[in-house]
């Protein structure tokens, strides 16, 4: 019988007097395809180990070239920022000196367009459980309420209505060693 490890090399990946402590050794197989078995698992979680380090590896690269990338944007931004700002603080200078005339409210230019708009009023919510207490007491048609179960709760009664009972099953799991 052959294993498609025959194709990874087995040097240097197990550490064989580790294995003759307390695992299940090629030698304690009960036939020649059971040893060959035991020793592809070993080379393919040794490698499957190796690789796993290696995703950890890329994944915590990949982190500080994110944080890296993303500290240079924000710098960039608020300098960028700080420009637009500046240079819409002299229009506005501008603007204000020299206002439209009649009923205009913006000033049509070769490069663009300079003006003011109105902003509606509008309300803003500094303190809810003030607004909560109100509304409750003057409007309670505008409150909402949220009602749900949580699944936790819900894992004492696998015979309510709604719900299913996904039955236990056997997964198969492969852990590397260190």
């Amino acid at each position: 019988m052959t294993f498609p490890s025959d194709t990874i090399p087995a040097e240097g990946l197990v550490d064989t007097e580790a294995l003759r402590r307390d695992f299940d050794l090629p030698e304690e197989a009960s036939s020649a395809d059971e040893a060959e078995a035991l020793l592809a698992m070993n080379r393919y979680l040794a490698a499957l180990g190796h690789l796993e380090r290696e995703i950890g590896a890329n994944d915590e690269e990949h982190l500080q070239l994110m944080r890296y990338y993303s500290d240079r944007h924000a710098a960039r931004q608020h300098q960028l920022g700080g420009r637009c700002d500046y240079l819409r603080s002299v229009l506005q200078r501008f603007f204000e000196a020299f206002p439209p005339t009649g009923k205009a409210k913006s000033r049509k230019l070769l490069a663009g367009t300079v003006g003011t708009r109105r902003k509606p009023a509008r309300v803003t919510v500094v303190d809810e459980t003030a607004v909560l207490v109100w509304a409750k007491a003057h409007a309670p048609d505008i409150v909402e309420t949220k009602e749900r179960v949580p699944a936790k709760a819900v894992q004492e009664h696998p015979d309510a209505a709604g719900v299913e009972l996904v039955p236990a099953q056997d997964t198969f799991f492969a852990t590397p060693g260190v």
